[in-house]
Order: C-alpha cells, then sequence, then structure tokens
C-alpha cells in the first residue's frame, strides 16, 4: 500500500523516545523495527511466504507504531522536532521498494493492508487527538 509505505516515511522521520530519551533513541529504535520489517520482506518470494509471515509483520507494524506514538509524546512534551536523517530515507525507501515489489503478488497488498490495518487506526487515532489538544 503506497499511503502506508509514505506514512511510514514521515514516520520513521518522527521515530527518532522517558528523561533520557532523544531523537536518536527514537530513530534507532524505528530503525531495529525497520529493519525487522525489511528481514521479513526481503524473504517473500510468494503468496504462501507472505502468508506464512504476516503475523509476524502485523506484529512489527503494531511495534512501529508504538515506537512512532512514543516519539511524538515525548516530541509534545519536550517541544523538540526533527526530521528524517538520510539513513532514514534510506531505510524507507527500501522498505517502500520492498512493499511495491511484493504488491505485485496477486492478493498480496489486501493481505498486507489487512495486517497494517490495525496499527494504522492506532496511529491515526492518536494524531487526531494530538492534533485536537494543540488547536485547544
Amino acid at each position: 500500500m503506497i499511503s502506508l509505505a509514505l506514512h511510514l516515511v514521515v514516520c520513521i522521520a518522527l521515530c527518532v523516545g522517558c528523561s533520557t530519551k532523544s531523537p536518536l533513541y527514537f530513530q534507532t529504535k524505528g530503525r531495529v523495527v525497520t529493519s525487522q520489517l525489511l528481514e521479513h520482506l526481503e524473504d517473500v518470494h510468494d503468496l504462501d511466504d507472505l502468508i506464512e509471515i504476516l503475523p509476524r509483520l502485523q506484529m512489527l507494524f503494531d511495534q512501529l507504531v508504538d515506537v512512532m506514538i512514543e516519539a511524538r509524546k515525548w516530541q509534545v512534551k519536550e517541544g523538540v522536532e526533527w526530521g528524517p536523517s538520510e539513513e532514514d530515507a534510506a531505510l524507507s525507501a527500501r522498505l517502500c521498494s520492498e512493499l511495491n515489489r511484493i504488491f505485485a503478488i496477486p492478493a498480496a497488498r489486501d493481505l498486507i493492508e489487512k495486517s497494517q490495518h490495525r496499527a494504522l487506526e492506532r496511529l491515526d487515532a492518536f494524531e487526531t487527538k494530538v492534533n485536537k489538544n494543540a488547536r485547544n
């Protein structure tokens, strides 16, 4: 799903998260989860491979959103903003490329979108809350 890939690009930029946390802390956590996603996606060559790893992908999408939410909470609390590093942009591009490769497999797009659905709903709900609080 291209929108998820773009969403992840933006979110990895935010994933750079406790009192000793820093942008680097969140970036590192986001990179670890994204790298794990890539490892699993690179092993997908057909629909059977994808079906086998779907539970793990769903868990990793949930973990990535956990990092994004934690990072965003820290940003709001500390009043700190940062953008994506070159490393984050490269990792996001690799993730987009892998997702696009897998989307060429019949029925794969639908399965991946379903595995992302819960995590993206949580992220959207959180961002809606943050944006609403910022307006008040």
